[in-house]
């Protein structure tokens, strides 16, 4: 398990016992989202120093760190095979970034200023499981932005959306909506 804290450290806890095992250095002030890698090897951090951390987590080392401009970051996700990771802050627009993570690199911008109408701040979101998707959790709603302009370039390409209800995906993607509950979708 790994748990955020407002000091800046992320907890690496037993699941068995909740006994701290280890702890990761590296931001500044408070973590506000952690997201481990489909296979486990790998921590996603992301901080309200405006930085996203990569940690191995059985060493606890941090392998890269990158700046970005989410003001007030809310969640993060990596794609099903390591390569990409979303993040998003909860600012007022939805416009989630895909990050390519060997190159740390912004590849694209889920534009859902021309896809959501209403409230306009992201609560979740999560890579469908063949990763060509991201699903976003929106008031009112959740949003599927197709990637496959971002797999066929090599440049920053903006993606909108759709609204889904519910997406076609496999069961137990949760996604957190904006009265603070988890769906699980499928």
């Amino acid at each position: 398990i790994a748990v955020g804290t407002p000091d800046g450290v992320i907890e690496l806890r037993s699941a068995a016992t909740g006994e701290v095992l280890r702890n990761l250095l590296g931001h500044v002030k408070p973590v506000r989202a952690v997201r481990f890698s489909t296979d486990g090897r790998r921590l996603a951090s992301v901080s309200t120093d405006k930085t996203v951390g990569l940690w191995d987590v059985e060493t606890g080392r941090e392998q890269a760190k990158f700046d970005i401009e989410a003001l007030t970051p809310i969640w993060l996700a990596f794609d099903p095979r390591g390569q990409f990771l979303a993040v998003a802050d909860s600012s007022d627009s939805i416009r989630p970034s895909i990050w390519n993570i060997s190159t740390l690199q912004r590849v694209a911008t889920l534009d859902c200023y021309s896809s959501v109408s209403g409230p306009t701040s992201s609560m979740g979101g999560q890579f469908t499981p063949d990763g060509k998707s991201v699903l976003v959790a929106v008031p009112g709603g959740v949003y599927q932005f197709d990637l496959a302009p971002v797999a066929e370039s090599a440049s920053r390409v903006p993606a909108t959306g759709a609204p889904v209800s519910p997406p076609n995906i496999e069961p137990d993607l949760i996604l957190h909506e904006s009265n603070h509950q988890s769906r699980i979708w499928g």
